[in-house]
C-alpha cells in the first residue's frame, strides 16, 4: 500500500502539483512513508545517489519539528510559561529527560493535541522544495542558537572539527543540526541550501535540492 500510494503523489509531484502530509509524531510508520515518497522523486529526477544523504537530512528535520512541539506539551504539561526566561529556563533543565523516558506518554499526547508538523514538496525552477512546518512559534533563544549553529557549521572543514567542538547540552548538544549542514555541503546540496523561519505563529524549514549539484 504504501509503495502505490507514494507512487501516486511522486507522480502528481512530477506534474508539478504541492503534494502536503500531516501527523504528529515521527513514528517509523511516518518515516518509512517519507523515505518511499523521497526515493522515487529523486529516481525521476535521476539524482537517486542524493537519497541517503536527503533521508538522513529530513529526519534530523522532522524530529526536530515534532522535538518543538513535545516542548510545547511539555511546559503546559508542568503549568510552566514557555516565554517566562525564568520558567523557561527552569523547564529546560528538565525537558531533554523528560522526553528521553516518557516517549510514549508524549507520542499519545501529541496524537490528542492541536500539535502538527506538516510535510510538503513541490518541484520549482531552481529544485525540488521541502518544507516542514510545525504549528508553534520558535522561542527567541532557539532561534539564535539555531542561527548560532549553521553559521559556526561553515567553518568546520570535516566532521571530526564538529565533535570536538560541541559544547552546547541544553538539547541534545545541537550536533544534528551541525551534522547536517556538513551533510548537506559535501553531497554537493549545498549548506545555503536549508533555511528556517518563524512568523511568530509557525516554524518553517526549507530545503532546495537543485536538479543539478
Amino acid at each position: 500500500m504504501i509503495a502505490s500510494k507514494t507512487s501516486r503523489l511522486a507522480a502528481q509531484i512530477e506534474n508539478g502539483q504541492t503534494i502536503g502530509l500531516t501527523f504528529h509524531y515521527h513514528n517509523k510508520t511516518n518515516i518509512r512513508f517519507i523515505g518511499s515518497l523521497i526515493k522515487k522523486i529523486l529516481s525521476y529526477n535521476d539524482i537517486i545517489y542524493l537519497n541517503d544523504t536527503l533521508f538522513t537530512v529530513l529526519r534530523e528535520i522532522i524530529v526536530n519539528a515534532v522535538k518543538a512541539n513535545s516542548k510545547r506539551f511539555f511546559f503546559n504539561y508542568h503549568n510552566l510559561d514557555i516565554t517566562n526566561d525564568t520558567q523557561y529556563l527552569s523547564g529546560m533543565q528538565q525537558f531533554k529527560s523528560f522526553i528521553i523516558e516518557n516517549q510514549e506518554l508524549v507520542e499519545n499526547e501529541l496524537k490528542k493535541s492541536n500539535y502538527r508538523v506538516g510535510f510538503y514538496l513541490k518541484k520549482s525552477d531552481d529544485g525540488l522544495k521541502i518544507y516542514v512546518r510545525n504549528n508553534t512559534p520558535i522561542h527567541p533563544d532557539e532561534l539564535k542558537r539555531i542561527e548560532e549553529r549553521i553559521e559556526k557549521a561553515k567553518t568546520y572543514n570535516d566532521f571530526a572539527e564538529v565533535y570536538a567542538d560541541v559544547t552546547d547540552d541544553s538539547e541534545g548538544e545541537g550536533l544534528g543540526l551541525l551534522l547536517t549542514i556538513l551533510f548537506l555541503r559535501n553531497s554537493g546540496i549545498g549548506e545555503d541550501s536549508l533555511s528556517i523561519k518563524t512568523d511568530g505563529k509557525i516554524t518553517q524549514s526549507t530545503l532546495t535540492v537543485p536538479y543539478q549539484l
